[in-house]
């Protein structure tokens, strides 16, 4: 069995597996630094604890279950914090050198380069993968698993919130997966209308130049956001439904090609 854990900027992202599989994957609110020094003990006792398993599907079946050894594979977007987990024995934490991907830069995100190794694993290389997060990614690699690049800007959540506290009078909203009226005579409609087809247009101008290039690469969403992306895109470009894939767990794929790697 393994553990793994990537730490992301608003959430904790939990992956159980064995030799084989991925069991089961969840998320946790990012945890405190007086929560991690009381859950390393319990990790070197070989139980999993209840602040990890909240949220887990299989929690009742390895709740207070012994093992006698659990490895904790890491990856972080959060480097202050990984020294914490480190003081745990079986911590091992996956850096951008242990990737199978080629042609990374220094300041490459460790969560980028697993989403893209893990859809080039699940799918075919070249590929393009759309992470709907607090920050809204795109991170392209060609067929010989080569990073080509990407781009960053903000996710659809942070642009709601910035909405609403930096103004005085727009209020913080939902996103649905159906999608608004493009021309609103109603202020919460008009703010989804202004993100979501400003978004839905500049993904869809990146994904057109990316087939271009690799005219039949998938692209595959993940993330928080990556299941609406995906609905509202089809909404709104029928024609990509034959390109486009969701897949929340992506990252744990790349993690996994990551242990085989490192190993």
């Amino acid at each position: 069995m393994w553990l793994a854990l990537v730490m992301g900027n608003s959430r904790f992202h939990w992956g159980l597996g064995d030799r084989h599989s991925l069991l089961s994957c969840w998320n946790t609110a990012s945890l405190s630094v007086n929560e991690i020094e009381k859950i390393i003990p319990e990790l070197e006792q070989g139980r999993i604890p209840e602040q990890i398993l909240d949220g887990c599907p299989l929690k009742d079946k390895f709740y207070s279950r012994l093992f006698n050894t659990l490895p904790l594979w890491l990856a972080s977007v959060i480097p202050e914090v990984t020294p914490l987990w480190t003081s745990y024995s079986q911590t091992h934490v996956i850096e951008l050198a242990d990737l199978p991907l080629k042609g990374m830069y220094p300041t490459f995100g460790i969560d980028r380069g697993l989403a893209v190794v893990g859809a080039g694993a699940k799918w075919r290389s070249p590929v393009l993968v759309i992470d709907g997060g607090t920050a809204l990614t795109l991170t392209g690699a060609d067929g010989d698993r080569h990073l080509v690049g990407g781009a960053i800007l903000p996710g659809l959540g942070l642009q709601t919130s910035l909405l609403a506290e930096h103004t005085r009078t727009l209020p913080q909203i939902s996103l649905s997966e159906q999608l608004p009226k493009r021309w609103s005579l109603e202020t919460q409609e008009a703010i989804a209308s202004g993100i979501l087809y400003t978004v839905l247009a500049g993904l869809h101008d990146f994904i057109q130049n990316w087939h271009n290039h690799y005219p039949q690469s998938p692209i595959v969403l993940t993330g928080g956001d990556g299941e609406l992306l995906t609905k509202v895109l089809i909404q709104e470009f029928p024609q990509l439904y034959s390109h486009l894939y969701f897949d929340p767990d992506l990252i744990f794929l790349g993690i996994r090609c990551s242990m085989s790697h490192k190993i």
